[in-house]
């Protein structure tokens, strides 16, 4: 084994115990109340890596994660091995000294005056490393090493032994897997078993030490360093820095294109905003005329005056014209032409009539003389006028009678119009009965003149 760089001494050790598969105990020898000599026994490596995993909620009961500072240094000296034997520190930039110090750190952590060393070389294939370089590498990893260090506490059930399960057994000098779960993130160890107190009675009771641990990184923090390292490789090229510009200008110009875009939707929202509120129809409800704030063409008016629903009217810059029609000015048209038309046929009947009494009067005063025989038939005659006249008065109460159920039913159009027919058939009745009348006039004169 050829040792080409700076090393601690612990570091030796297990370099040693690794190249002839052997494990380090440590021992103290004690005189009296004195310590007199301290040794490092190297053994053949007992157990062997049976690839067993204890896994939360299986036969791991917990894990307790312990930090401590027994692996903090207080001044850092960092090495690179260069061409040949050739090795790069950082003396000549340092003022001869190849170490760099925390003074916080060692007002902390220093034993009994004295600073706690640790070594560095750090993880590149950088064939150019400088003094200054391998200083900003080192400064890094010092910030890193003044912190407390981590050691662990695992608690596990031999289920091997309860169920009686081979493959699940735990030996001492075993190399072992631990899966927490339970940690954020998750937590990996690999473990020797240092030592186990069995019952022989309860292998539930049973307990295990464990050391020797080694936390499994995050393969992603592994693809991390790769991914620094090739950085490292390319950070000088002009090529990366081409393209990070184009990057750059891209990103830039997609910037510019979405303030365009925002720019334009904002005008888009502002012209919605005007259309709104140029086409909004506003609508006053109130039992006088609005005199404010009027919008040709755009204010409307409820009406309640005359109670509601009311009547809908709009401003058209001079007056209020109604949007529907008013049912009370339709009722009332309605009335008006209805008592037109009967007054109107009121009077035809009567002209009709006046022009029967005359005919027949003058006809019975040409056979008065004459006629002396046929006095009873002039009687009936006379009598039959005298039906005409009570069919006339009965024809205008019905008339006053029409024209009262026409306002108690004014909404019912199909009534009005049924109580026109029946006037309608009434007066063609009366003409009848003038004709009527007329004939037999015609007939008496026929008589008078045989």
């Amino acid at each position: 084994m050829t040792i080409d760089e700076f090393i601690d001494p612990l570091t030796f050790l297990k370099k040693i115990a690794s190249l002839f598969k052997l494990e380090i105990q440590y021992r103290v020898e004690v005189q009296g109340s004195q310590i007199i000599g301290w040794y490092v026994d190297m053994i053949q490596r007992r157990g062997r890596d049976t690839g067993k995993e204890i896994e939360l909620g299986k036969d791991l009961i917990g894990v307790t994660r312990i930090e401590h500072s027994r692996d903090i240094c207080t001044a850092l000296v960092g090495f690179v091995k260069g061409e040949g034997d050739n090795v790069i520190t950082i003396e000549s930039i340092n003022k001869g000294l190849p170490y760099i110090v925390d003074n916080d750190a060692f007002q902390r952590w220093n034993e009994r005056g004295k600073h706690k060393f640790g070594f560095y070389t750090p993880e590149t294939e950088e064939l150019n490393m400088t003094p200054q370089r391998l200083m900003t590498l080192m400064e890094i990893e010092l910030k890193k090493r003044v912190n407390s260090s981590v050691s662990y506490e695992v608690e596990v059930q031999s289920i091997g032994r309860i169920f009686g399960l081979a493959h699940e057994l735990i030996n001492e000098g075993d190399t072992i897997r631990i899966k927490d779960t339970g940690f954020t993130p998750k937590l990996y160890l690999e473990a020797r078993v240092i030592a186990g107190d069995e019952s022989f009675t309860d292998p539930t009771q049973d307990k295990y030490v464990f050391g020797d641990y080694r936390e499994i990184t995050d393969p992603n923090e592994e693809l991390r360093k790769i991914y620094n390292r090739i950085l490292s490789k390319f950070g000088e090229k002009q090529e990366m820095l081409d393209q990070l510009d184009k990057l750059v200008k891209e990103a830039n110009e997609t910037a510019s294109s979405a303030k365009k875009e925002s720019e334009a939707a904002k005008t888009l929202a502002e012209k919605v905003q005007e259309n709104i509120k140029n086409n909004t129809v506003e609508i006053i409800e109130a039992k006088n005329p609005p005199k404010t704030g009027l919008k040709p063409y755009k204010t409307l008016w409820r009406d309640t005056s005359n109670g509601k629903p009311g009547i809908l009217k709009i401003w058209t810059g001079g007056a209020w014209e109604s949007v529907v029609p008013d049912p009370e000015t339709i009722k009332k048209e309605t009335l008006t032409q209805v008592n037109k038309d009967i007054e109107s046929t009121k009077i035809e009947l009567n002209k009709k009539v006046q022009e029967a009494q005359n005919q027949a009067t003058g006809q019975f005063n040409e056979v008065q003389e004459g006629l002396q025989g046929v006095s009873r038939t002039v009687s009936n005659i006379e009598n039959k006028q005298g039906e005409i006249d009570k069919k006339v008065t009965k024809f205008e109460q019905d008339s006053n009678g029409f024209k009262t159920s026409i306002e108690s039913l004014t909404k019912k159009d199909n009534d009005i119009s049924n109580k026109l027919n029946t006037v309608e058939q009434t007066v063609e009745s009366t003409k009848k009965t003038i004709s009527d009348v007329q004939q037999t006039t015609n007939e008496l004169k026929q008589k008078q003149l045989k």
